[in-house]
Formats: C-alpha cells, sequence, structure tokens
C-alpha cells in the first residue's frame, strides 16, 4: 500500500528525532548536574544513530532529507552534548583549585581560553560533519567519527563516577588534570577533521573475506570489555575501544594493509 510504504520510509528519520531529542535532553541533564544519566543519553543516541542508518539502507530510505536531519541531530548530541560535558568538566577542576570562586570578578585570558576551549570539540565536529556531508564516498572516514569522539567523552564521568576509590583515584586525578583535558580538547579537535582514512562499521555482507577489519574490530571489543571488567575498570573500556579503533585503523592505512578502505 501507497501510505503503508511512505510510513516505512519515516522510519529512519523517527530514529533521528529521537537521536536529536535525546541528544538535547543531555545536555539538559549535564547542566542540572546529572552528569551520569547525561553520559549515559550519549550513549543511547550512538545506537539512535546507528539504527537510523541501518534502517534507511534496509528499506532503501536513503534521502537528501534524511542526511540533512541526521546531520543536525549529530550536531546536538556528538558536537554539543560532548562539548557541554568538557564545559562542565573544566569547571569542576577550576572549584577544585578554588580558581572559580573568583573567576569573574578577576577575569583572565589564560581562565577563559581553558574554559571555552571546551566549544573547540563542538565547533570540529560541525566541521566534520559537514565535511562528511560533501563525500560522495560513504564505504570510510575521514578523520575520526562524531560518536566515537562524543563516546569517549561521555565516558569520563562514568570513570569519575565508578573509579572513585582507593588505586583507582589515579583515573580521578588524571581527568581533572586541566592538561588532560587540553590534549583530548585539541588533539580530539584534530583527529575529527584531519584527512585520515578510518573504517566503517558498516557491513558489506556476511561475509568474512571483505569485513575482516570489522570482525578483527568487534572481537577485540568484546575482549577489551571482558578484560576491564576483570579487571574492575569497567569505563575505561570505553576510551580504550576508541583507542583502538584510530590505531587499527593507522596498522590498516600504514603498516598491514587488513582491508582496503580507500
Amino acid at each position: 500500500m501507497p501510505g503503508t510504504n511512505s510510513l516505512i520510509r519515516q522510519i529512519p528519520n523517527f530514529f533521528t528525532a529521537l537521536n536529536m531529542l535525546i541528544g538535547f535532553t543531555s545536555i539538559i541533564m549535564v547542566l542540572v548536574e546529572h552528569w551520569i544519566l547525561a553520559s549515559i543519553m550519549i550513549g543511547v543516541c550512538a545506537v539512535f544513530d546507528f539504527l537510523d542508518g541501518f534502517f534507511a539502507r534496509l528499506f532503501k530510505a536513503g534521502s537528501s532529507f534524511g542526511k540533512e536531519f541526521d546531520s543536525l541531530a549529530d550536531m546536538v548530541s556528538f558536537g554539543v552534548a560532548p562539548a557541554v560535558i568538557m564545559f562542565k568538566l573544566c569547571m569542576l577542576i577550576l572549584f577544585r583549585q578554588s580558581i572559580l570562586a573568583g573567576f569573574f570578578m578577576s577575569p583572565s585570558f589564560t581562565k577563559y581560553l581553558f574554559l571555552f576551549s571546551s566549544f573547540l570539540l563542538c565547533l570540529f565536529a560541525g566541521i566534520r560533519l559537514a565535511k562528511y556531508n560533501l563525500k560522495t564516498d560513504k564505504s570510510r572516514f575521514m578523520g575520526l567519527p562524531t560518536p566515537a569522539n562524543a563516546l569517549f567523552i561521555a565516558s569520563l564521568p562514568l570513570i569519575l563516577d565508578y573509579h572513585n576509590e582507593g588505586f583507582n583515584n589515579i583515573f580521578n586525578d588524571i581527568i581533572l588534570n586541566k592538561f588532560f583535558l587540553l590534549y583530548v580538547i585539541f588533539i580530539h579537535s584534530i583527529l575529527m577533521v584531519v584527512n585520515f582514512p578510518m573504517f566503517t562499521i558498516k557491513f558489506k555482507n556476511a561475509g568474512f573475506s571483505e569485513n575482516k577489519i570489522r570482525y578483527i574490530f568487534i572481537i577485540a571489543i568484546i575482549i577489551i570489555f571482558v578484560i576491564f571488567e576483570m579487571l574492575s575498570l569497567r569505563y575505561i573500556a570505553i576510551p580504550a575501544i576508541v583507542y583502538f579503533y584510530i590505531i587499527l585503523s593507522a596498522v590498516n592505512n600504514w603498516v598491514v594493509r587488513i582491508e582496503k578502505i580507500e
């Protein structure tokens, strides 16, 4: 039936809308100090982002509107939301160092620079999404995908909350260090826009030969999660997986060609 077919073709847009709405809610949760819920919501957005693409391919429902709508949703969920989390982490450091008490009464260029540098993540996410929209070849990524970067940043509050006793305090000291946050801000911003081929998670088919790098990655994800869970380092598995993804792409590009992605 024509009406049913039209409705089915809107399924990808439905998941895109959920992505945007949950992404906006994540921003609100950060602002009201519900860090954990905000981080989990970014993970939910990543699931919805996968589902909108999956159903668009399944139902052959891709459209120019869907592409633009998806990028706008990704900008909210994987651009603005992680940048706001980073902004709040920077504020937390300033509070921790007893700087913020007089921050606005005695403004300092370096204080402002540190605090507002977090929004570079939002700016470069926008640039990365615009570059992706202009690409005709969608079989590969150029630079770190915004969902991967957002998941990395969303994991930081989870690590702070979960790993907060005994030896695990070292992770709190690392995350609540301005040099670490500046590293994440600047390096990840560059990684999102650099011309560095990275493989997509989209399977071409069920065969192993044409999806070797994806199968390797999925097996590695399982192994990393199991090992880190056994070591009681649950949420540290998330940044570990993001960096493994970068390293695996680099190995595939420059060391051993596992699969052609360029």
